[in-house]
């Protein structure tokens, strides 16, 4: 016959686990969030512009308009008939070494710009893939490389665009404008629905992704149009764009179209004052 034994009748109840107190989420902002919308930013140094027209028609001489305020990287020839603060830009090595020099001036807190001027972005774009072929030599000893094209894989083509992205990056944390100048160049391209039927489109005069990506980061893609009128010349830029023509602009109360006068501080000053300062 078992035993059994007999369970004590004064034993304490088990003791109560406390909850677990959750704090308690009234809003958003009690997590971080900032609820509040950006507004579009018209601050003068938030700017990324690219200006594309014909050669000889004006671009050059309505970007030194903006004076002592800006500092130019002149890789080509033709600015001995304007006034502008700035380097000649021979090689990457050049450009390279200026661009420091910016930085160690905004990092010393005595840098005097507020625009930063490319011109040609043509010539820029070849500085810098002149770099990844150097690069690319070095590193396939074995092989000759003349081109971005020659370089296996396709590694030439990622490598032009990945160092034309970061050098766009890095001069946008000078806190300026940036201004880019090119020619016009001109895309053959497929219909949508119908690839055996093509169009033209005046775009910047650098292709593949590369162009792209430059298009991309742009905030206003300023058109330059001229046209003669007898033995007179008529400019027009052009802020919206069409089908065959690249423009356009984030900032959606900007005119559609500027007419140039002959007076380019006239034109510039027209313009500058859409932003503030």
């Amino acid at each position: 016959m078992s035993e059994t034994t007999a369970l004590p009748l004064n034993n304490p109840p088990p003791k109560a686990v406390p909850a677990v107190q959750r704090p308690i989420l009234v809003s958003m902002e009690s997590l971080g969030f900032n609820m509040k919308a950006t507004e579009p930013s018209k601050s003068w140094r938030k700017q990324k512009f690219i200006m594309l027209g014909p050669g000889k028609s004006g671009k050059t001489k309505f970007w030194a308009e903006s004076g002592d305020n800006a500092f130019w990287f002149r890789t080509e020839a033709g600015h001995n008939h304007v006034k502008t603060i700035g380097e000649n830009i021979l090689d990457y090595q050049d450009y390279e070494k200026w661009v420091n020099n910016l930085f160690k001036a905004k990092n010393a807190g005595i840098l005097p710009f507020d625009t930063i001027v490319i011109d040609t972005g043509d010539r820029w774009v070849d500085v810098h893939t002149e770099k990844v072929i150097e690069d690319a030599r070095n590193k396939f000893t074995k092989m000759e490389i003349n081109s971005i094209g020659d370089i296996p894989e396709g590694q030439g083509w990622f490598a032009q665009k990945t160092k034309i992205n970061l050098a766009l990056k890095q001069l946008e944390e000078l806190n300026c404008a940036i201004v880019l100048i090119f020619h016009v160049g001109t895309d053959v391209l497929n219909e949508e629905g119908d690839t055996k039927k093509t169009y033209k489109k005046e775009t910047i005069n650098v292709g593949g992704k590369t162009g792209t990506a430059i298009l991309a980061w742009a905030d206003h893609i300023l058109h330059l149009k001229t046209a003669y009128v007898g033995d007179l010349i008529a400019r027009k830029m052009l802020v919206r764009g069409s089908k065959t023509i690249e423009a356009g602009s984030r900032i959606k109360d900007i005119p559609q179209s500027f007419v140039w006068s002959d007076n380019d501080a006239d034109n510039y000053k027209k313009f500058r004052t859409l932003f503030t300062d």
